[in-house]
């Protein structure tokens, strides 16, 4: 799955955004695992990129020290492209 911190995909020659939608996702201590929960969601909805990622943190103490992770961007499918699958999950 391509991701850009750009609003738009950076190339000229992309087919036009046939669909888009947002996407976010919120885990605990570990800002890997919601850029991956956020490729999943995207995934799921058939996505072949995500644009305008941001991430977000947020710390705060409750008896240790926590970090809040918070990925998020607009989940793009370009006209005349196939279905993207789901990441499988792995155990």
């Amino acid at each position: 799955m391509e991701m850009y911190t750009t609003e738009a995909i950076p190339t000229t020659d992309s087919p036009p955004v046939a669909k888009a939608w947002a996407v976010w996702t919120r885990r605990h201590d570990d800002p890997d695992a919601a850029v991956a929960g956020l490729k999943e969601k995207a995934a799921e909805g058939g996505a072949d990129a995500i644009i305008g990622l941001r991430i977000l943190f947020n710390s705060y103490e409750s008896g240790r020290w926590y970090t809040d992770w918070a990925a998020y961007g607009t989940a793009i499918k370009r006209s005349g492209t196939r279905t993207a699958t789901p990441f499988a999950s792995r155990g």
